[in-house]
């Protein structure tokens, strides 16, 4: 049961420290490491998704101690081989793909990683690949995967597009590493009318990539595919709250493309469907936290960054018992065992041991935002 917990004043500084590390449109070199309160921050971080991306924004800077930047480094590094096996697995299904006559569109992390949004890839954390593909391709593709080792992660009973669902069930790498989702629809229905599939597709344009041809979306599609699915699919905007990695993202698509970018469709798109005030938050928050400003028209902007201010200060915790947290650590050091035993000297050192259990209660508390 998820339930409020009592306010975090470290919270709002250690997130403004860390927008400040991180917005594309500045250097970082203004924050005072000295002052950091480096608990705070690294939880931050934690709960948004950021941390490759803040090895890259200290790598090298003076006053931070070792531990932290072993930390964000080890983070950074793993992220980096990820990534670069996911690259490497989306290729290898991208020509399988081709040589069926299926040129699949890249969604969120795939179609950041792979356009080279970030200066660095590994600065994206990215869970799995999702893929966008025309609905009478959907399973075909899906067979094309299972034919190369991908597994059904679900009952394969389940080998069907139900009528409210916006993609297959996931189909597990032959690595057991990632998943890939083969998409019919971008989001739930619900927000077809602001993200139709057959106008995004028909929009998108195909590019090579890495011997094989995929779609990338047109950029105002990005831009409204990134609000949607942070605010309004995952209800960030009922709470006033963001995801540094989707804002961060967004800050970057508007800077790469800002002026291929349709601003006034979006605002239609937004406005059409009574979500003009999720638009105007985010450029508020955009422009507020990244230095970004969206051409957007911006409505009560301390309002906006005041609700944001309680919900970082305030976040949505859960409760759990010790075994459940005992459990969950267990199973996550055994899933990542297999792939770095180094990780066997976090177990080994109780100092580890707050932050372990800290991060399960994490992945527990997104759980609970993402279900309502």
């Amino acid at each position: 049961m998820a339930r409020r917990t009592k306010d975090d004043p470290a919270a709002w500084d250690a997130f403004r420290t860390l927008c400040a590390l991180l917005a594309p449109s500045r250097s970082g070199a203004s924050v005072d490491l000295d002052a950091v309160d480096w608990d705070a921050l690294v939880r931050q971080a934690q709960d948004h998704k950021v941390n490759p991306a803040v090895w890259r924004a200290i790598e090298g800077r003076a006053g931070i101690p070792n531990p932290i930047k072993a930390y964000f480094q080890l983070l950074h590094d793993m992220s980096a081989r990820r990534n670069g096996a996911l690259m490497e697995g989306l290729a290898t299904a991208v020509a399988q793909l081709n040589a069926r006559g299926m040129v699949p569109a890249l969604l969120k992390g795939a179609a950041c990683v792979a356009s080279g949004l970030y200066r660095d890839p590994a600065e994206r954390m990215m869970l799995d690949i999702d893929l966008l593909v025309a609905p009478d391709q959907a399973l075909a593709c899906a067979d094309v995967l299972r034919a190369i080792g991908y597994e059904d992660m679900h009952d394969p009973h389940q080998r069907w597009v139900a009528q409210d669902t916006h993609h297959l069930p996931p189909l597990r790498a032959p690595s057991g590493d990632f998943s890939i989702e083969v998409h019919t629809w971008l989001l739930d229905k619900e927000y077809d009318p602001m993200l139709p599939r057959e106008a995004v597709l028909g929009r998108s344009t195909e590019q090579e990539w890495r011997g094989g041809r995929v779609r990338q979306l047109d950029p105002a599609d990005r831009v409204v595919h990134n609000i949607v699915h942070a605010q309004l699919h995952h209800q960030l905007s009922a709470r006033g709250a963001v995801e540094l990695r989707s804002l961060r993202e967004l800050a970057l698509l508007v800077l790469r493309h800002g002026e291929a970018i349709d601003w006034a469709d979006v605002a239609r798109r937004f406005a059409a469907q009574g979500r003009g005030r999720v638009l105007s938050e985010q450029a508020t928050q955009c422009r507020d936290l990244m230095g970004v400003a969206l051409p957007a028209a911006e409505r009560e902007p301390e309002r906006v960054m005041a609700r944001l201010r309680a919900a970082v200060a305030r976040p949505v915790e859960v409760k759990l018992s010790p075994l459940q947290v005992l459990r969950e650590m267990l199973r996550e050091y055994a899933f990542w065992f297999v792939r770095d035993p180094r990780l066997a000297l976090n177990l080994l050192n109780p100092r580890w041991w707050p932050q372990r259990i800290r991060n399960i209660r994490d992945v527990f508390r997104r759980n609970a935002e993402h279900q309502g």
